[in-house]
Protein backbone atom coordinates (compact mmCIF):
# COMPACT_ATOMS: atom_id res chain seq x y z
CA UNK A 1 0.00 0.00 0.00
CA UNK A 2 2.68 2.66 0.58
CA UNK A 3 4.34 1.51 -2.39
CA UNK A 4 1.24 2.36 -4.23
CA UNK A 5 0.69 5.87 -2.15
CA UNK A 6 4.10 6.99 -3.46
CA UNK A 7 3.22 6.51 -7.31
CA UNK A 8 -0.01 8.55 -6.86
CA UNK A 9 -0.15 11.81 -8.85
CA UNK A 10 -0.91 14.44 -6.41
CA UNK A 11 -3.25 16.30 -9.17
CA UNK A 12 -5.68 13.74 -10.24
CA UNK A 13 -4.95 11.36 -6.89
CA UNK A 14 -5.06 8.08 -9.43
CA UNK A 15 -2.13 5.90 -9.93
CA UNK A 16 0.35 7.46 -12.31
CA UNK A 17 0.05 7.44 -16.12
CA UNK A 18 2.82 7.92 -18.31
CA UNK A 19 4.89 8.65 -15.39
CA UNK A 20 7.10 11.85 -14.65
CA UNK A 21 10.02 12.59 -11.99
CA UNK A 22 10.62 15.97 -11.47
CA UNK A 23 13.82 17.81 -10.23
CA UNK A 24 12.54 17.99 -6.58
CA UNK A 25 11.53 13.99 -6.71
CA UNK A 26 7.90 13.79 -7.34
CA UNK A 27 6.43 11.93 -9.62
CA UNK A 28 2.69 12.97 -11.48
CA UNK A 29 1.03 11.73 -14.24
CA UNK A 30 2.77 13.29 -17.79
CA UNK A 31 -0.74 14.70 -18.73
CA UNK A 32 -1.98 16.21 -15.38
CA UNK A 33 1.62 17.68 -15.02
CA UNK A 34 1.81 19.29 -18.22
CA UNK A 35 -1.75 20.68 -17.47
CA UNK A 36 -0.67 22.12 -13.94
CA UNK A 37 2.93 23.79 -15.11
CA UNK A 38 1.17 25.30 -18.34
CA UNK A 39 -0.36 27.47 -15.54
CA UNK A 40 1.62 27.39 -12.87
CA UNK A 41 5.24 25.97 -13.14
CA UNK A 42 5.68 24.45 -9.88
CA UNK A 43 5.80 21.56 -8.22
CA UNK A 44 1.98 20.10 -7.09
CA UNK A 45 3.76 18.87 -4.00
CA UNK A 46 5.90 20.85 -2.46
CA UNK A 47 5.67 24.07 -4.81
CA UNK A 48 9.11 24.27 -5.53
CA UNK A 49 9.60 26.29 -9.12
CA UNK A 50 10.23 24.03 -12.04
CA UNK A 51 11.61 24.98 -15.58
CA UNK A 52 9.09 24.09 -18.13
CA UNK A 53 11.50 22.38 -20.67
CA UNK A 54 13.88 20.67 -18.02
CA UNK A 55 11.93 20.60 -14.90
CA UNK A 56 10.53 16.84 -15.31
CA UNK A 57 11.94 13.60 -17.08
CA UNK A 58 10.67 10.05 -17.64
CA UNK A 59 10.37 7.86 -14.43
CA UNK A 60 12.02 5.06 -16.76
CA UNK A 61 15.15 7.32 -17.17
CA UNK A 62 15.44 9.49 -14.17
CA UNK A 63 15.07 6.76 -11.35
CA UNK A 64 15.15 2.80 -13.17
CA UNK A 65 14.83 1.49 -9.29
CA UNK A 66 12.04 3.45 -8.80
CA UNK A 67 10.63 2.22 -12.69
CA UNK A 68 10.76 -1.10 -12.00
CA UNK A 69 9.28 -0.82 -8.76
CA UNK A 70 6.12 0.68 -10.52
CA UNK A 71 6.14 -2.27 -12.99
CA UNK A 72 5.62 -4.75 -10.11
CA UNK A 73 2.97 -3.48 -8.29
CA UNK A 74 -0.18 -5.15 -8.61
CA UNK A 75 -3.18 -3.50 -10.72
CA UNK A 76 -6.66 -3.48 -11.72
CA UNK A 77 -8.06 -3.16 -15.17
CA UNK A 78 -9.15 0.67 -15.88
CA UNK A 79 -12.45 -0.94 -17.38
CA UNK A 80 -13.21 -3.20 -13.63
CA UNK A 81 -15.73 -1.37 -13.54
CA UNK A 82 -17.44 -2.34 -16.70
CA UNK A 83 -16.95 -5.64 -15.60
CA UNK A 84 -13.55 -6.62 -16.98
CA UNK A 85 -11.59 -8.96 -13.98
CA UNK A 86 -8.29 -8.56 -14.81
CA UNK A 87 -5.72 -7.72 -11.96
CA UNK A 88 -1.89 -7.97 -12.85
CA UNK A 89 1.72 -5.96 -12.25
CA UNK A 90 1.47 -2.42 -13.83
CA UNK A 91 4.21 -3.42 -16.40
CA UNK A 92 1.39 -5.85 -17.58
CA UNK A 93 -1.51 -3.06 -18.26
CA UNK A 94 -0.07 -1.96 -21.85
CA UNK A 95 -0.44 -5.48 -23.24
CA UNK A 96 -3.71 -6.33 -21.53
CA UNK A 97 -5.01 -3.14 -23.00
CA UNK A 98 -3.87 -3.52 -26.78
CA UNK A 99 -4.14 -7.31 -26.90
CA UNK A 100 -6.58 -8.83 -24.61
CA UNK A 101 -9.51 -10.39 -25.53
CA UNK A 102 -11.17 -9.53 -22.25
CA UNK A 103 -12.35 -5.82 -24.08
CA UNK A 104 -13.92 -7.10 -27.02
CA UNK A 105 -17.46 -7.84 -25.86
CA UNK A 106 -18.46 -4.40 -27.73
CA UNK A 107 -17.14 -5.85 -31.00
CA UNK A 108 -20.40 -7.69 -31.92
CA UNK A 109 -22.18 -5.20 -31.02
CA UNK A 110 -20.60 -2.90 -33.06
CA UNK A 111 -21.04 -5.01 -36.06
CA UNK A 112 -24.27 -5.11 -35.15
CA UNK A 113 -24.93 -1.28 -35.35
CA UNK A 114 -22.52 -1.07 -38.97
CA UNK A 115 -25.98 -2.55 -39.91
CA UNK A 116 -28.07 -0.26 -38.12
CA UNK A 117 -29.53 -2.98 -35.67
CA UNK A 118 -27.95 -1.63 -32.18
CA UNK A 119 -27.17 1.68 -30.63
CA UNK A 120 -24.00 1.71 -28.10
CA UNK A 121 -24.46 0.30 -24.56
CA UNK A 122 -23.66 2.49 -21.83
CA UNK A 123 -20.81 0.26 -21.12
CA UNK A 124 -19.75 0.49 -24.89
CA UNK A 125 -19.17 3.61 -24.52
CA UNK A 126 -17.78 4.09 -21.01
CA UNK A 127 -14.92 1.08 -22.79
CA UNK A 128 -14.40 3.23 -26.07
CA UNK A 129 -13.51 6.14 -23.62
CA UNK A 130 -11.25 4.04 -21.13
CA UNK A 131 -9.63 3.17 -24.43
CA UNK A 132 -9.60 6.40 -25.88
CA UNK A 133 -7.77 7.70 -22.75
CA UNK A 134 -5.25 5.28 -22.59
CA UNK A 135 -4.35 5.90 -26.05
CA UNK A 136 -4.04 9.71 -25.48
CA UNK A 137 -1.46 8.89 -22.77
CA UNK A 138 0.45 6.25 -25.76
CA UNK A 139 0.11 9.69 -28.03
CA UNK A 140 1.56 12.09 -25.31
CA UNK A 141 4.62 9.02 -24.36
CA UNK A 142 5.07 9.36 -28.16
CA UNK A 143 4.64 5.35 -28.22
CA UNK A 144 2.51 5.42 -31.54
CA UNK A 145 2.08 1.88 -32.32
CA UNK A 146 0.17 1.28 -29.13
CA UNK A 147 -1.79 4.44 -29.36
CA UNK A 148 -3.03 3.05 -33.06
CA UNK A 149 -4.04 -0.52 -31.30
CA UNK A 150 -6.12 1.68 -28.48
CA UNK A 151 -7.49 3.99 -30.37
CA UNK A 152 -8.41 1.46 -32.77
CA UNK A 153 -10.46 -0.67 -29.65
CA UNK A 154 -12.45 2.75 -29.31
CA UNK A 155 -13.47 2.74 -33.01
CA UNK A 156 -14.73 -0.88 -32.49
CA UNK A 157 -16.48 0.06 -29.29
CA UNK A 158 -18.29 2.87 -30.51
CA UNK A 159 -17.53 2.93 -34.64
CA UNK A 160 -19.85 6.11 -34.44
CA UNK A 161 -17.94 8.45 -32.49
CA UNK A 162 -15.74 10.71 -34.97
CA UNK A 163 -13.69 11.77 -32.36
CA UNK A 164 -11.87 8.92 -32.13
CA UNK A 165 -11.12 8.34 -36.34
CA UNK A 166 -9.52 11.72 -35.85
CA UNK A 167 -7.64 11.20 -32.40
CA UNK A 168 -6.43 7.87 -34.68
CA UNK A 169 -5.80 9.81 -37.87
CA UNK A 170 -3.23 12.16 -35.30
CA UNK A 171 -1.04 9.27 -34.67
CA UNK A 172 -0.90 8.05 -38.53
CA UNK A 173 -0.14 11.53 -39.48
CA UNK A 174 2.91 11.85 -36.90
CA UNK A 175 4.08 8.82 -38.24
CA UNK A 176 4.26 9.82 -42.07
CA UNK A 177 1.45 7.17 -42.76
CA UNK A 178 -0.60 10.12 -44.74
CA UNK A 179 -2.67 8.17 -46.14
CA UNK A 180 -3.86 6.16 -43.51
CA UNK A 181 -4.38 9.50 -41.52
CA UNK A 182 -6.99 10.41 -44.92
CA UNK A 183 -9.00 7.82 -44.59
CA UNK A 184 -9.89 7.81 -40.58
CA UNK A 185 -10.50 11.80 -41.15
CA UNK A 186 -12.72 11.58 -44.33
CA UNK A 187 -14.67 8.54 -41.53
CA UNK A 188 -14.67 11.13 -39.37
CA UNK A 189 -16.18 13.80 -41.81
CA UNK A 190 -18.76 11.53 -42.91
CA UNK A 191 -19.72 11.17 -38.98
CA UNK A 192 -19.56 14.82 -38.59
CA UNK A 193 -18.74 17.10 -41.61
CA UNK A 194 -17.98 20.13 -39.39
CA UNK A 195 -15.47 18.66 -37.17
CA UNK A 196 -12.86 21.17 -37.70
CA UNK A 197 -9.55 19.15 -36.23
CA UNK A 198 -10.68 16.47 -39.04
CA UNK A 199 -10.17 18.98 -41.92
CA UNK A 200 -7.08 20.13 -40.59
CA UNK A 201 -5.80 17.16 -40.40
CA UNK A 202 -6.70 15.75 -43.90
CA UNK A 203 -5.10 19.33 -45.02
CA UNK A 204 -1.75 18.85 -43.57
CA UNK A 205 -1.79 14.87 -45.18
CA UNK A 206 -3.04 16.03 -48.69
CA UNK A 207 0.05 18.79 -48.21
CA UNK A 208 2.55 16.03 -47.35
CA UNK A 209 1.24 13.96 -50.87
CA UNK A 210 1.57 17.10 -52.43
CA UNK A 211 -2.22 17.59 -53.01
CA UNK A 212 -2.14 20.91 -52.39
CA UNK A 213 -5.91 22.23 -53.96
CA UNK A 214 -7.87 19.33 -52.00
CA UNK A 215 -6.26 20.54 -48.82
CA UNK A 216 -7.58 24.05 -49.62
CA UNK A 217 -10.68 22.77 -49.99
CA UNK A 218 -10.74 20.69 -46.46
CA UNK A 219 -8.56 24.33 -44.84
CA UNK A 220 -11.83 26.59 -46.69
CA UNK A 221 -14.40 23.88 -45.24
CA UNK A 222 -12.71 24.49 -41.67
CA UNK A 223 -12.49 28.24 -41.89
CA UNK A 224 -16.32 28.42 -42.55
CA UNK A 225 -17.09 26.07 -39.57
CA UNK A 226 -15.72 28.76 -37.58
CA UNK A 227 -12.03 28.54 -37.59
CA UNK A 228 -9.38 30.72 -35.84
CA UNK A 229 -7.35 33.34 -37.28
CA UNK A 230 -4.25 30.16 -36.92
CA UNK A 231 -6.48 27.92 -39.04
CA UNK A 232 -7.08 31.07 -41.43
CA UNK A 233 -3.44 32.20 -42.01
CA UNK A 234 -2.52 28.02 -42.63
CA UNK A 235 -5.15 28.43 -45.37
CA UNK A 236 -3.76 31.18 -47.17
CA UNK A 237 -0.20 29.67 -46.69
CA UNK A 238 -1.53 26.44 -48.55
CA UNK A 239 -2.99 28.79 -51.13
CA UNK A 240 0.41 30.37 -51.66
CA UNK A 241 1.96 26.97 -51.57
CA UNK A 242 -0.92 26.14 -54.62
CA UNK A 243 -0.09 29.18 -56.44
CA UNK A 244 4.10 28.55 -56.60
CA UNK A 245 3.16 24.91 -57.92
CA UNK A 246 1.27 26.61 -60.38
CA UNK A 247 4.37 29.40 -61.36
CA UNK A 248 6.81 26.65 -61.10
CA UNK A 249 5.49 24.50 -63.62
CA UNK A 250 4.56 26.61 -65.85
CA UNK A 251 7.98 27.95 -65.91
CA UNK A 252 9.31 24.50 -66.08
CA UNK A 253 7.15 24.01 -69.40
CA UNK A 254 8.80 27.06 -70.88
CA UNK A 255 12.35 25.95 -70.22
CA UNK A 256 12.80 28.19 -67.45
CA UNK A 257 13.76 25.94 -65.33
CA UNK A 258 15.72 28.78 -63.28
CA UNK A 259 12.56 30.52 -61.98
CA UNK A 260 11.31 26.67 -61.88
CA UNK A 261 13.92 26.46 -59.69
CA UNK A 262 13.32 28.47 -56.89
CA UNK A 263 9.78 28.14 -56.65
CA UNK A 264 10.11 24.69 -56.14
CA UNK A 265 13.08 25.52 -53.54
CA UNK A 266 10.42 28.04 -51.83
CA UNK A 267 7.97 25.21 -51.59
CA UNK A 268 9.92 23.02 -49.98
CA UNK A 269 10.49 25.44 -47.21
CA UNK A 270 7.30 24.86 -45.76
CA UNK A 271 6.70 20.95 -47.10
CA UNK A 272 7.85 17.67 -47.62
CA UNK A 273 6.09 16.80 -50.21
CA UNK A 274 7.69 14.11 -52.69
CA UNK A 275 6.53 15.34 -55.93
CA UNK A 276 7.51 18.96 -55.37
CA UNK A 277 11.05 17.21 -54.75
CA UNK A 278 10.95 15.52 -57.78
CA UNK A 279 9.78 18.93 -59.45
CA UNK A 280 12.54 20.50 -57.97
CA UNK A 281 14.93 17.87 -59.23
CA UNK A 282 13.54 18.07 -62.90
CA UNK A 283 14.33 22.11 -62.78
CA UNK A 284 18.11 21.42 -61.62
CA UNK A 285 18.60 18.78 -64.25
CA UNK A 286 17.17 21.38 -66.90
CA UNK A 287 20.25 23.39 -65.57
CA UNK A 288 22.80 20.63 -65.39
CA UNK A 289 23.23 20.26 -61.68
CA UNK A 290 23.84 16.93 -60.91
CA UNK A 291 24.83 16.59 -57.39
CA UNK A 292 21.05 18.11 -55.98
CA UNK A 293 19.42 15.70 -57.75
CA UNK A 294 21.17 12.50 -56.56
CA UNK A 295 20.78 13.95 -52.79
CA UNK A 296 16.95 14.68 -53.63
CA UNK A 297 16.24 11.54 -54.79
CA UNK A 298 17.60 9.61 -52.40
CA UNK A 299 15.78 11.14 -50.23
CA UNK A 300 12.76 10.32 -51.56
CA UNK A 301 13.71 6.93 -52.43
CA UNK A 302 14.10 6.18 -48.70
CA UNK A 303 10.90 7.57 -47.81
CA UNK A 304 8.63 6.01 -50.43
CA UNK A 305 11.02 3.23 -52.54
CA UNK A 306 7.90 2.25 -54.63
CA UNK A 307 8.14 5.47 -56.58
CA UNK A 308 9.18 4.98 -60.51
CA UNK A 309 9.85 8.64 -61.18
CA UNK A 310 12.09 9.09 -58.30
CA UNK A 311 14.28 5.98 -59.73
CA UNK A 312 13.82 6.83 -63.40
CA UNK A 313 15.38 11.29 -62.04
CA UNK A 314 18.11 9.33 -60.61
CA UNK A 315 19.04 7.49 -63.71
CA UNK A 316 18.86 10.80 -65.50
CA UNK A 317 21.12 12.42 -63.10
CA UNK A 318 23.75 9.65 -62.79
CA UNK A 319 24.09 9.88 -66.81
CA UNK A 320 24.32 13.41 -66.45
CA UNK A 321 27.01 12.85 -63.52
CA UNK A 322 28.65 10.20 -66.75
CA UNK A 323 27.87 7.08 -64.51
CA UNK A 324 26.45 5.19 -67.16
CA UNK A 325 26.56 1.68 -64.90
CA UNK A 326 24.63 3.08 -62.13
CA UNK A 327 22.54 5.11 -64.38
CA UNK A 328 20.93 1.72 -65.93
CA UNK A 329 20.50 0.31 -63.12
CA UNK A 330 18.35 2.82 -61.58
CA UNK A 331 15.79 2.78 -64.92
CA UNK A 332 15.72 -0.94 -64.68
CA UNK A 333 14.31 -0.07 -61.16
CA UNK A 334 11.95 2.35 -62.21
CA UNK A 335 10.40 0.52 -65.00
CA UNK A 336 10.24 -3.19 -62.84
CA UNK A 337 8.06 -0.36 -60.88
CA UNK A 338 6.23 0.23 -63.80
CA UNK A 339 6.63 -1.26 -66.99
CA UNK A 340 5.05 1.12 -69.25
CA UNK A 341 6.97 4.13 -68.43
CA UNK A 342 7.57 5.80 -71.20
CA UNK A 343 10.23 8.56 -69.98
CA UNK A 344 12.02 5.54 -68.51
CA UNK A 345 12.24 3.41 -71.39
CA UNK A 346 13.13 6.37 -73.47
CA UNK A 347 16.46 7.01 -71.21
CA UNK A 348 17.35 3.52 -70.69
CA UNK A 349 18.04 3.35 -74.28
CA UNK A 350 19.37 6.82 -74.50
CA UNK A 351 21.92 5.82 -72.30
CA UNK A 352 22.45 2.19 -73.45
CA UNK A 353 23.04 3.67 -76.74
CA UNK A 354 25.33 6.55 -75.52
CA UNK A 355 27.37 3.63 -73.88
CA UNK A 356 28.54 2.10 -76.65
CA UNK A 357 29.38 5.18 -78.43
CA UNK A 358 31.87 5.83 -75.24
CA UNK A 359 33.24 3.06 -75.42
CA UNK A 360 33.69 2.69 -79.29
CA UNK A 361 35.49 6.12 -78.71
CA UNK A 362 37.53 4.30 -76.38
CA UNK A 363 38.88 1.73 -77.95
CA UNK A 364 39.50 3.65 -81.52
CA UNK A 365 41.21 5.70 -79.93
CA UNK A 366 43.71 3.02 -77.75
CA UNK A 367 43.40 1.47 -81.54
CA UNK A 368 45.08 5.12 -82.35
CA UNK A 369 42.54 6.01 -84.67
CA UNK A 370 41.90 9.16 -83.45
CA UNK A 371 39.31 10.67 -85.87
CA UNK A 372 37.35 7.57 -85.37
CA UNK A 373 37.45 8.21 -81.61
CA UNK A 374 36.35 12.15 -82.29
CA UNK A 375 33.70 11.44 -84.81
CA UNK A 376 32.22 8.82 -81.72
CA UNK A 377 32.26 11.31 -79.16
CA UNK A 378 30.09 13.68 -81.37
CA UNK A 379 27.84 10.88 -81.74
CA UNK A 380 27.63 10.44 -77.87
CA UNK A 381 27.17 14.25 -77.48
CA UNK A 382 24.36 14.24 -79.90
CA UNK A 383 22.83 10.97 -77.88
CA UNK A 384 23.21 12.28 -74.48
CA UNK A 385 21.98 15.80 -75.39
CA UNK A 386 22.68 16.98 -71.71
CA UNK A 387 22.58 20.16 -70.90
CA UNK A 388 25.83 22.60 -71.08
CA UNK A 389 27.04 22.64 -67.41
CA UNK A 390 26.44 18.69 -66.49
CA UNK A 391 29.22 16.50 -66.30
CA UNK A 392 29.18 14.43 -68.82
CA UNK A 393 28.83 16.94 -71.50
CA UNK A 394 32.45 18.44 -70.10
CA UNK A 395 33.40 15.01 -70.00
CA UNK A 396 32.58 14.28 -73.44
CA UNK A 397 33.80 17.87 -75.10
CA UNK A 398 37.38 17.07 -73.31
CA UNK A 399 37.60 14.03 -74.88
CA UNK A 400 36.62 14.94 -78.18
CA UNK A 401 39.20 17.60 -77.87
CA UNK A 402 41.86 15.96 -76.78
CA UNK A 403 41.73 13.12 -79.57
CA UNK A 404 43.10 15.14 -82.67
CA UNK A 405 46.09 16.35 -79.80
CA UNK A 406 47.05 12.85 -79.35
Amino acid sequence: YRAQAEFTCAVCFQLVDAPLLTTCHHVFCMSCLQDWMSNKPSCPTCTRELDPRHGAGELRLGSPLAWRVLGRLRVRCPLHQQGCGWVGEYSELTSHMTSSETHQAGSNQAAEMRQGSAVPSHDAIANAEAMNKAANSKFEQRIYVDAIKLYTKAVEQAPDVPKYYANRAAVHLTMGRYQECITDCMKALQLDPLMTKAHKRVAKAQCELGQFEKAVEHLKLAVNSGGDAALKAELDEVGQLLEWQREGTAAAQKSDFSLARTFFASMLRKTSASNVKLALVRAELGLGICDGPLRTTLQVIKRDPNIPEAYMLRGMALMFNADLDQAQKHLREALRLDPDGQEAGRTIKKVRKLERHVDAAKQAASSRAFETAASEYTEALSVADAPQHAPLSASLHAERGAAPLR
